[in-house]
């Protein structure tokens, strides 16, 4: 299986002059864990996968909110033409083979040469299997942590402030793309645990269950 730098450098012309962090001034250099990975909700993550792609100089664009057909971004050549998608998923439990089939079945169906999926978790044995041999690239916590903390000092304090900008550890309603709140179930047999309702609420009935927290704490050197 092909690395993320190998795969990309295939079809992109990698020109560090072009990189739009040069501007950027970094006061600290930043160093990411993959705790602090782990406590992104699912669509700021999927917009920080969108940003380091762009460091890498893809031209990669989040698809809209909601239902995506299994399609979370879609990374364009010089001449507008889809080459690569990809596949961000904020998950606590390892991804099965399921959902990598499912993205490879996209990549056929629409003729797309690369496949990217991305999580906050690990992968099964079978998914891992599957991919291999195969134009699919698979992206684990720790491989991403260490990804990041390999950019140039400007662009680790970019993502930084991605998610600092920003309420990173409170979900965004699949459905309104607006933050959710917790609330307390006060019926039913999960009365008095918590659960994250959306704010558009009757309108609006989803819900998400509260994740397991984690130690966020980046380190700075």
């Amino acid at each position: 299986m092909p690395s993320l730098r190998q795969a990309l450098a295939t079809y992109i012309n990698h020109n560090a002059e072009a990189d739009e962090l040069d501007n950027i001034q970094a006061n600290k250099e930043i160093v990411w864990t993959e705790n602090l990975l782990k406590s992104i909700e699912w669509k700021l993550f999927e917009d920080l996968c969108m940003e380091f792609l762009r460091i890498k100089n893809c031209d990669a664009k989040v698809t809209s909110t909601g239902a995506d057909g299994g399609i979370d971004i879609k990374i364009t050549d010089r001449n507008g033409i889809v080459f690569a998608i990809a596949q961000c998923k904020a998950w606590s439990k390892p991804v099965g083979v399921k959902p990598i089939r499912e993205l490879y079945g996209i990549m056929a169906g629409e003729r797309i040469k690369l496949g990217l999926f991305l999580t906050t978790s690990g992968f099964s044995e079978d998914a891992r299997n599957f991919a291999d041999g195969k134009s699919l690239i698979l992206i684990d916590s720790r491989e991403m942590v260490e990804a990041i903390n390999q950019l140039a000092p400007n662009g680790r304090a970019k993502l930084d402030g991605l998610i600092r900008q920003n309420d990173y550890q409170t979900p965004t309603c699949v459905n309104c793309n607006t933050k959710m709140v917790k609330r307390t179930a006060k019926t039913g047999p999960n009365a008095g645990n918590g659960f994250w309702g959306c704010v558009n609420f009757p309108r609006c009935k989803n819900t998400m269950k509260v994740r397991k927290q984690f130690d966020a704490s980046s380190t700075h050197q």
